[in-house]
């Protein structure tokens, strides 16, 4: 699978018509800015990667375990969704090629990720109440009130920036917390290992 995606990348170096520079380098080297520049989008994608590479491993495991085999598909879904998630930041696909590329209106592209992020939560709903629903909720409450100031356009400026952009890293790391902690308390067994946490049902 791995070497897979190598060869993809190689395939994509040759056959693209841009500069090979553009695509093999950093984007701050290559636009000559300094380091610093987009630095929190990057701590962004560090979280996304975390909460993926959890998630899949958790499911990973999980699938070869009887009396956890309910939580692989909610770990696989939801480590499959943060991928998408991951790769749609780090590529601006809502933003910027979607809409340039196919004439896909932003909003309409975020609409889409909604309902497909409504139907895993509706489909998992059940194991994500046995897990810890506390800090699931406050993920959403975060990517929410991100999600509000950039429709609401109050995300111009300094200040307003620096609130869409921060409440949506929160959101991201607070998504990766979640993963990081449910694949904790399967992957240990905690109802026979250890006491299980308040609020955290593990039967």
């Amino acid at each position: 699978m791995f070497w897979g995606v190598g060869a993809l990348v190689l395939v994509v170096v040759v056959l693209v018509d841009v500069p090979t520079r553009h695509l093999l380098e950093d984007g701050t080297a290559v636009a000559n800015v300094p380091w610093y520049v987009g630095a929190v989008s990057q701590v962004g994608l560090v979280g996304w990667a975390l909460a993926a590479s959890v998630a899949l491993f958790a499911a990973s495991v999980l699938a070869v375990i009887a009396e956890e085999r309910q939580f692989v598909g909610f770990f696989l879904a939801g480590g499959l969704l943060t991928v998408w998630l991951m790769v749609d930041d780090m590529f601006r696909l809502h933003e910027d090629v979607l809409a340039d590329a196919v004439n896909v209106d932003e909003r309409v592209t975020q609409a889409m990720y909604a309902a497909i992020l409504a139907l895993w939560i509706v489909t998992q709903r059940h194991v994500i109440l046995r897990t810890r629903p506390y800090v699931f909720v406050t993920a959403f409450f975060w990517f929410a009130l991100s999600l509000l100031l950039d429709i609401s356009g109050d995300g111009s400026g300094s200040l307003g920036l620096l609130l869409e952009d921060g409440t949506k890293l929160l959101g991201i790391l607070t998504w990766a917390a979640f993963f990081w902690l449910t694949a904790r308390d399967r992957l240990l067994n905690r109802s026979k290992w250890s006491p299980t946490p308040e609020g955290v049902d593990l039967a």
